[in-house]
C-alpha cells in the first residue's frame, strides 16, 4: 500500500512486531514502513509465493478497542467490492490469534509519491497531466459509485509505481466515508490533510462531505501537477477557511487546464462537475460544460442548524428505507406513531480555536444531536489530546479541552459518542498550538 518512502512524520523509533512475525501461517512480516496514531503499516510477503504485501495493523493499545476493531473491519469491508487499477487492492481482514491483533493485507505499492516525484522533476507534462488526470478521476469515480469517498486525496496518497504516472495508484483510504455509514474509517492521517481539504470538512457548505469534496481536493492536486507547486491553501485557522470561500488564484495554472480546475475548486459543490467521471472524460475544449463556480456565502456557516436540519431531513428519509438501521433504533410501532431514536454529529469536522503553549486554554464543542437523553451517551476521545490538555464532557453532552498547552504541533483527534441504542457518531476536532 506503501511505498518506503514515508513521511518523516511516520519516523518511530519502536517496532510492535519483529521482521520475521508471521501472520496467520500466511504472511510474514519485513520491516515497518509507516505509523499513525491508530495503526502501523509494515512491507510483508505471502509465505507461499513470495508475493509482497503490505500489512496494516492496528497498534497494540487499541488492539481490544471494539470501536477501532469495528471501524478497521468497516474499512475492509466498504473497499472490498472496489477493483480498481488505479487503486491499491485489498486482500485480506483477520486477527492474528498469537498476537491477537486485527490486520488488512493489501497489495503494496512501490515507487514515489506523486509529491515526492513533483519535488524532483517538477510539472508533469502536459501528456502526463492528462494521464494522471483521467486515471486517478476514473478510479475515484469507482469508489464514489460504490457510496465510498476517500475525504484525504493528496500528492502523498497517490503513488506512482515505478514512478511512472501511467501506473499511478491512490492509496490510504483509512479515513474514507461510506455514503452507507456515518462512521468514518480513521486511519493514519487527519481528515484531509489541510493544504487539501474542501470546503466541507472545515464546516462550510453544511458540512456536508460527499463525492464532490474528493472533486475539489483532486482540483487541488491538478493544479499542483500542473505547476510544480501546491497553491497556497494553508495559514492560520481563520486563512484555511477564508481561502475556500472564493476561487484561488490560477494564474500559473496552464491556460488548457485552468477552466477545468477552476470548476473543480468552485467553493461550493454545485458549482463543481457533476461527478468525477466527468472529470476523467473531459475532452479539453469544452470547460464550459459544468456550471460557473458559485460563491459561497460569507455567513456564520458554523451555527449548527445546518447540522439539525440535516440530520431532520435523514430522519424523514431513513423511515422509508430498509438501510435506516445504519443511523437510527426504531422503536415499536404505536397507534402508528414510531420513534426514531437519532444520533448525529452536529459539525464533523471542527478546526478548534488556536492554543498557545504556556497559556491556559478552554474550548468546548457542540453537542451531539441526540434524541434521547444527553446524560446517557457514552463519549469519549480517540487520538492525540494536545499535551497538557484533558478531554471531558459534562451531563448535556458538551465535551471540553482545558488545561495548559506544553507541546507545540497540529494535533487531531476523534470524539466519539455511543447511545444505549448502539448508534455511533463522531466528530474529528482539529486543534494547533503555537509555541510562545
Amino acid at each position: 500500500m506503501f511505498s518506503k518512502s514515508v513521511p518523516d512524520a511516520f519516523a518511530v523509533p519502536s517496532v510492535t512486531i519483529p521482521s520475521g512475525t508471521v501472520l496467520n501461517g500466511i504472511y510474514v512480516v519485513d520491516e515497518r514502513i509507516a505509523r499513525g496514531g491508530m495503526g502501523e503499516v509494515y512491507a510483508g510477503r505471502n509465505v507461499q509465493t513470495g508475493y509482497k504485501v503490505a500489512i496494516k495493523m492496528i497498534l497494540p493499545e487499541h488492539a481490544e478497542d471494539e470501536l477501532i476493531i469495528s471501524l478497521f473491519r468497516r474499512e475492509a469491508d466498504v473497499l472490498h467490492d472496489i477493483h480498481h487499477e488505479a487503486i491499491v487492492r485489498y486482500f485480506l481482514f483477520s486477527v492474528d490469534p498469537e498476537l491477537g491483533r486485527p490486520y488488512l493485507v493489501m497489495e503494496y505499492a512501490e515507487g514515489p509519491s506523486l509529491a515526492e516525484h513533483l519535488k524532483r522533476h517538477g510539472a508533469l507534462t502536459r501528456e502526463d497531466l492528462d494521464t494522471l488526470r483521467r486515471r486517478i478521476g476514473d478510479g475515484l469515480h469507482a469508489a464514489h459509485r460504490q457510496g465510498v469517498f476517500h475525504r484525504d486525496i493528496s500528492p502523498d496518497n497517490i503513488i506512482l509505481i515505478d514512478g511512472e504516472v501511467e501506473k499511478a495508484k491512490i492509496i490510504d483510504f483509512g479515513i474514507a466515508k461510506s455514503s452507507n455509514s456515518k462512521d468514518t474509517l480513521i486511519g493514519s492521517g487527519l481528515a484531509g490533510k489541510m493544504n487539501y481539504i474542501s470546503p466541507e470538512q472545515l464546516g462550510l457548505n453544511g458540512g456536508v462531505v460527499s463525492a464532490k469534496s474528493d472533486i475539489y481536493s483532486f482540483g487541488l492536486v491538478l493544479a499542483q501537477a500542473a505547476t510544480g507547486q501546491p497553491l497556497p491553501m494553508t495559514g492560520s485557522q481563520v486563512d484555511i477557511i477564508d481561502k475556500r470561500r472564493d476561487l484561488p488564484d490560477l494564474g500559473a495554472v496552464p491556460a488548457h487546464i485552468r477552466g477545468l480546475i477552476q470548476s473543480m475548486l468552485a467553493p461550493a459543490p454545485e458549482g463543481r462537475p457533476d461527478d468525477m467521471a466527468a472529470v476523467a472524460a473531459w475532452d479539453g475544449t469544452s470547460p464550459g460544460k459544468f456550471r460557473r463556480p458559485v460563491r459561497s456565502g460569507k455567513g456564520r456557516s458554523w451555527l449548527p442548524w445546518a447540522g439539525i436540519a440535516a440530520s431532520f431531513v435523514l430522519a424523514c428519509g431513513a423511515f422509508f428505507h430498509d438501510t435506516a438501521t445504519n443511523y437510527f433504533g426504531f422503536g415499536a410501532m404505536t397507534g402508528g406513531a414510531v420513534h426514531r431514536v437519532v444520533l448525529e454529529p452536529v459539525q464533523e469536522d471542527v478546526v478548534a480555536p488556536a492554543a498557545k503553549v504556556g497559556e491556559p486554554y478552554d474550548w468546548s464543542s457542540t453537542p451531539f444531536a441526540y434524541s434521547g437523553a444527553p446524560k446517557d451517551l457514552l463519549i469519549r476521545s480517540i487520538g492525540r489530546v494536545p499535551p497538557g490538555l484533558i478531554f471531558s464532557r459534562d451531563a448535556e453532552g458538551v465535551s471540553t479541552l482545558k488545561g495548559t498547552p506544553t507541546e507545540g504541533g497540529s494535533f487531531s483527534f476523534l470524539i466519539d459518542a455511543e447511545s444505549p441504542e448502539g448508534l455511533v457518531a463522531e466528530q474529528i476536532v482539529i486543534v494547533t498550538v503555537a509555541l510562545p
